[in-house]
């Protein structure tokens, strides 16, 4: 070994400096002791006669036990004609103390202890100064400069080119660079004569980095496998029955995690979340998994997350309105401590009233966005009024609209969450028929955008790349068109076209031109992966979806959306608003309606408030050509151009 191989291997033995003495001695008065086996050696020849078998490629000398002769680098007891191994010290010593042989003993200036004795006679630890974390890391550890970037930090790895550290070490076991001297693609960890780099076994180290069960080289995560053969190990075990086989049922899923494109990331949701650890609960239960049976368990986000993973797998089918479909146990876990007077309103009130009008609006409007996302703070605010009404030794009946008032003034409640269940009891008889739960009175006033702060907004969704994508989409169609947030989360890839014209988003039943830097966005946000899934080997499954959930089967809840915009700076509600306003300067009413999806009475209303009447417009349009453009529609496109800077 040359000196510089030497000098790193020597830092990295972490030798004590009160056992150098010994070893220097022990080595000047025997030439032959990296060559001959003795048993009397210091205790820190183990080390460096250890480092130096493993990095020189030379068999050296290992000590042996002085009673059995068994060779090994680890000799941890001194007898009076040298060094014991722990196997025979607890065969051939007699304890000093009691006489008795055998078991565990430990070496001490008077002799041979056994473990009984010596724990007879410990005496109590020593106080001492503990020391602090940055010290005994430094005490275990060795820094040197990294051999490849010069950087002074930890020791990674050994190599024939010198001491690498960790920042250095992935980046050379995963890079594809044919060897300079073999034209082997290998981990080139050594260095030729002219500097080149070169693989392993050309500078005479046997590390390849293979891979033991595909060969493959430069991955290795763990026990010479590759982070693709190990990603497949750990998925078997995790859905491996007790019989020892997968299951029919979870094949696709098999194929699905062992074809992650992040399987490291994928291996450290297997390791340590407890949404695997449910799902090998699910496996040794050897059940069929049902919709039904996941309702069973305790509603938690893990089981959402496992059922949302189930469906994306198609191992469970897809529930129309799985948002609304979560309430039902997650009331049954809310009820299941509740009074038996109280089971008999919240019961009825939860499940023949809110769930029945969430799913008639789901029904109506797609998969509910905003109409269940009320239902658990409306069932909850019930539920501690009722409480309430206990603590005051008071019934239903017995209500009056002072008890009510009081219980909204102490804060223990919102107006619009007790609303529907005063209505709901009083329409069915419970309390008396003039008690009300008043909303809070809130100025009449429409929130708006002025005109330079609209125009602010706009450029930075167009211009700012910092930030998200899905904002700058989701804030340029609210603020140039007036689209709701749960319109633009239910936008689909195939409602996007681009032809010779153009780029169009299809609404309803017509085609909205974009201009061409929110076209640009649009096209970029329908190429990229959705976003990702908790589970990351399924981030980059295609969804149907501009604005998918965390599930990919759902799109982002539109409350979600709106926080995001918020946090983001961007106006939500007041820029709708003011581009309906500014819309209905330009549009009639018919057009603004089907354009923002609203109604044609509301729309009529926008008009009024733009003080723009097009009475003329709906006389002339019966008479146009299907094929001719509407004067509405040119001046929407006028509009968006110059909306569009």
């Amino acid at each position: 070994m040359s000196g510089t191989e030497l000098r790193l291997l020597l830092h990295s033995t972490r030798i004590a400096p009160e056992e150098i003495p010994d070893l220097v001695a022990f080595l000047d008065g025997h030439d032959d002791a990296l060559t001959v086996a003795r048993s009397s050696v210091p205790a820190a020849y183990f080390p460096l006669a250890h480092l130096l078998s493993v990095h020189s490629g030379v068999d050296v000398a290992q000590p042996e036990c002085s009673a059995c002769g068994h060779a090994t680098f680890f000799l941890p007891h001194i007898a009076a004609d040298g060094r014991w191994c722990a196997r025979c010290v607890g065969r051939l010593t007699r304890c000093w103390r009691c006489g008795t042989s055998g078991g565990r003993q430990t070496i001490t200036p008077e002799g041979p202890i056994c473990s009984p004795c010596r724990r007879g006679l410990r005496s109590p630890p020593r106080a001492r100064a503990k020391p602090k974390k940055a010290e005994a890391r430094r005490r275990r550890c060795t820094y040197l400069p990294c051999a490849l970037c010069g950087k002074v930090s930890r020791v990674a790895a050994l190599w024939p080119l010198g001491a690498v550290g960790g920042c250095c070490r992935g980046k050379v076991i995963s890079a594809k660079t044919p060897c300079a001297v073999c034209r082997t693609v290998l981990p080139l960890i050594g260095s030729g004569a002219d500097g080149a780099r070169i693989c392993g076994p050309c500078a005479g180290s046997p590390l390849t980095f293979a891979c033991r069960t595909c060969g493959a080289t430069g991955d290795n995560y763990s026990a010479r496998s590759c982070r693709r053969c190990a990603l497949t190990d750990r998925v078997t075990k995790l859905l491996m029955g007790p019989d020892g086989t997968i299951s029919a049922r979870w094949a696709a899923l098999h194929a699905k995690l062992a074809a992650s494109d992040t399987p490291s990331a994928t291996i450290h949701w297997i390791q340590a979340t407890k949404g695997s650890r449910l799902l090998r609960q699910l496996v040794i239960d050897d059940i069929p998994v049902t919709h039904e049976h996941l309702d069973t368990l305790a509603p938690s986000r893990t089981v959402n997350s496992v059922r949302d993973l189930l469906v994306r797998c198609a191992v469970l089918p897809e529930r129309d309105a799985e948002y609304i479909d979560r309430i039902d146990p997650w009331l049954r876990n809310l009820m299941a401590d509740a009074p038996p007077h109280h089971l008999h309103v919240l019961g009825p009130f939860a499940r023949w009233y809110l769930l029945p009008k969430a799913r008639r609006a789901a029904h109506r409007r797609g998969v509910g966005q905003s109409a269940p996302t009320t239902i658990p703070s409306t069932v909850l605010a019930a539920s501690r009024f009722l409480h309430w009404l206990d603590s005051q030794h008071l019934a239903l009946a017995e209500l009056s609209q002072s008890h009510v008032d009081e219980w909204l003034d102490s804060g223990r409640g919102h107006y619009r969450y007790l609303y529907p269940f005063i209505t709901w009891t009083r329409t069915h008889g419970l309390i008396p028929t003039g008690i009300r739960a008043p909303f809070p009175q809130y100025p009449q006033r429409l929130p708006l955008l002025d005109d330079d702060e609209r125009l602010h907004q706009l450029r930075r969704c167009l211009d700012d790349e910092d930030l998200p994508l899905t904002l700058r989409v989701a804030g340029a169609l609210t603020l140039l068109y007036g689209l709701p947030v749960t319109t633009i989360v239910r936008l689909r890839h195939d409602q996007v076209a681009t032809t010779t014209t153009g780029t169009s988003l299809k609404l309803a039943e017509h085609r909205l031109a974009l201009p061409p830097r929110l076209a640009t966005l649009l096209e970029r946000l329908a190429a990229e992966p959705p976003a990702p899934h908790e589970v990351p080997g399924l981030r980059k499954q295609t969804s149907p979806l501009l604005f998918p959930g965390a599930a990919g089967t759902r799109p982002i809840a539109a409350n979600t959306l709106s926080h995001r915009l918020a946090g983001h700076g961007l106006a939500g509600l007041t820029a709708r608003n003011s581009a309906r306003l500014a819309l209905a300067a330009r549009l009639p009413a018919s057009v603004l309606a089907q354009l923002t999806g609203i109604e044609v009475d509301t729309a009529a209303e926008w008009n009024h408030r733009a003080g723009h009447d097009w009475t003329s417009y709906v006389a002339a349009r019966p008479s146009l050509p299907d094929d001719v453009q509407t004067s509405g529609e040119i001046s929407l496109r006028r509009t968006a151009s110059r909306g569009a800077p």
